[in-house]
Parts: C-alpha cells; structure tokens; sequence
C-alpha cells in the first residue's frame, strides 16, 4: 500500500509546476504598447550643454539664491543669529544634491608620496600616553 503525500507538502522544493510562469504573450515583444526609450548618445549631451541650463546649473544657482535670501535682507548683511532657518535650510538641501557633482569623494582617490611610495610622518613634540592600570599598582 502506497502512502499519499498532503498536497500541502507537494512540490516544496521548486521545479516544474504546469500553470506557472508568466502567460504566453504577455511579456515583451513586437505586439506590446512600451515605446523604446531614446537613449541619450554623447553628441545629443552635448547638443544639450550648449542649448540650455545644466542640470548642476539650476541646484547651484538655487543654493545661491536661497543662501542670499537667508543672509542678506534690504541689501545689508544679517547678523548669523538673524538669519532666515527656513531659506538657509533649503540652500543646504540644493547644496546636498549638488555636491556629488562637484566634490570627489576622498575615499576614490589614492594618495602617495615620492615615486608612489609612502607619505612620511613627522612627528615633533612629547606625546603622553596614559594607561589604565585596571586597579592593579606597581610596587
């Protein structure tokens, strides 16, 4: 006599399962609504950067303007404790987004002394080290 497994414990593992999958027809092909993307070629960036506004442009001369905004009122500059929060918080937000774009992150770069060896230390000056003794006392 052959036991019957549960059909809960069927087919636990993965494999072949008949029904499963996407539907044929459905996915990608000559009959879908998805319009191809333009993909942007160097010659048409180009073409861009000389008709236009970079991008970097527009986050830059936002933080400048909200800066000016949060510094400066009636063409006098404002004491720091004068200054507009909210202004200054958006200057710091364009800030944020912009700096990627015009700071190297330190970490990509690999610094190097004289023929690509070591940087040497100079150390001048008494350096005092204290250890804890933990309790215990030299006698």
């Amino acid at each position: 006599m052959k036991l019957k497994m549960p059909p809960i414990l069927t087919n636990t593992k993965g494999g072949y399962r008949p029904g499963a999958g996407r539907p044929k027809g459905s996915g990608v092909g000559k009959y879908t609504k998805r319009e191809k993307v333009q993909k942007t070629t160097p010659e048409h960036a180009q073409q861009l950067l000389l008709n236009g506004v970079t991008p970097l442009e527009v986050l830059i001369t936002s933080m400048r303007v909200h800066y000016q905004r949060a510094t400066v009122k009636d063409g006098k500059q404002l004491k720091i404790e004068e200054y507009d929060r909210e202004s200054l918080r958006d200057a710091s937000t364009f800030a944020n987004m912009a700096a990627p774009y015009c700071h190297p992150r330190l970490s990509t770069h690999e610094l190097s002394g004289k023929g690509g060896g070591a940087i040497p230390l100079e150390m001048s000056g008494v350096v005092t080290v204290y250890v804890p003794d933990n309790g215990r006392r030299n006698k």
